[in-house]
């Protein structure tokens, strides 16, 4: 696919196709997939969001929801933010992972 040899805006833009279709068993999942493809390969923090949040307004209750929340909020943090979560999540601190 257009992901494997860095045709990202053509990648979205084709999951964007199959929301035609919206009746279609993969409509919820391309658009998950729009996200997921402007946050990671694109590296456009906004662009994720609008395509996170259509998701959830138009899917709820896709197997996909809740990782798509988790998702929404990883991006409205900072970094340190992130890490602190991170730490309290798995009741350590980045130090306490680090080899000695």
């Amino acid at each position: 696919m257009n992901i494997s040899i860095g045709k990202f805006d053509d990648s979205i833009d084709l999951f964007g196709k199959v929301q035609r279709y919206p009746n279609s068993n993969k409509a919820g999942s391309a658009l998950f997939m729009q996200g997921f493809v402007a946050e990671n390969h694109k590296q456009d923090v906004e662009q994720a969001k609008v395509f996170y949040q259509k998701f959830l307004e138009k899917y709820p209750e896709h197997v996909l929801a809740n990782d798509c929340r988790m998702l929404l909020q990883q991006l409205s943090l900072s970094p340190e933010a992130l890490i602190e979560m991170f730490e309290k999540q798995n009741g350590m601190t980045v130090s306490d992972s680090l080899p000695m």
